[in-house]
């Protein structure tokens, strides 16, 4: 079962075909060799551009209205948990035929606390998603939702057929004080199934892990 519909799904990819790509400049940060900067500064929200491993991306920063024209089609069915707050940014993803994305921990900071993927399309072969040693065959519609990025092994398999696209979500915590807006309480509960919590020591801290999942 799908999270999103196939319409919105399209709406969102109309969106990255519509873009304009944006000049960037790599070997901006010497220990993050994927991090690209805009050549102007005013485009630091809409940044679009072929990253080294052949993908291409559209970043979508708050300050672009596209960011809050995807929050609001997505924000029903989002995990209703803590790490899953506010989001914080957000990038729309293709990765062309012989692309991937290979195993790796986020380099994210500490106000990073959960990341969310939704699969726009079907229409391809391979580029299986991995995370902790799980395969997850992707689907037009499906959600997939974890925090603690930083510290989980996750991957794109190569995409061996057609283009795989995808709309990835990174999110923070909300101040407590803060308003945010109500939804009703059908819509609140989606197709998200929570996985009981696992706690895993590592000699110095426990940290906790929470894995959500589509029905299908």
């Amino acid at each position: 079962m799908s999270a999103i519909p196939p319409e919105m799904c399209d709406e969102i990819m109309e969106l990255f075909d519509t873009a304009v790509e944006t000049e960037v400049e790599f070997d901006t940060d010497p220990d993050d060799p994927m991090k690209v900067m805009p050549k102007y500064e005013e485009e630091q929200g809409r940044l679009k551009y072929e990253d080294r491993l052949g993908r291409w991306l559209y970043c979508i920063g708050e300050d672009n209205p596209d960011f809050e024209t995807i929050e609001m089609m997505v924000q029903p069915v989002l995990p209703k948990t803590e790490d899953f707050g506010r989001i914080s940014y957000m990038s729309i993803i293709v990765y062309p035929e012989g692309t991937q994305m290979p195993m790796h921990r986020d380099s994210a900071d500490d106000m990073d606390t959960g990341t969310v993927v939704f699969n726009l399309n079907s229409d391809f072969v391979g580029g299986d998603f991995v995370i902790d040693g799980h395969m997850i065959k992707p689907f037009e519609g499906q959600m997939i939702a974890f925090n603690n990025s930083t510290e989980r092994w996750h991957g794109v398999l190569p995409v061996l057929g057609d283009e795989r696209i995808s709309l990835c979500l990174w999110f923070t915590r909300v101040d407590e004080d803060l308003d945010l807006p109500e939804y009703p309480e059908e819509v609140n509960s989606a197709q998200v199934t929570e996985q009981p919590q696992e706690e895993v020591d590592d000699g110095v801290e426990k940290k906790k892990f929470q894995r959500f999942h589509i029905k299908e």
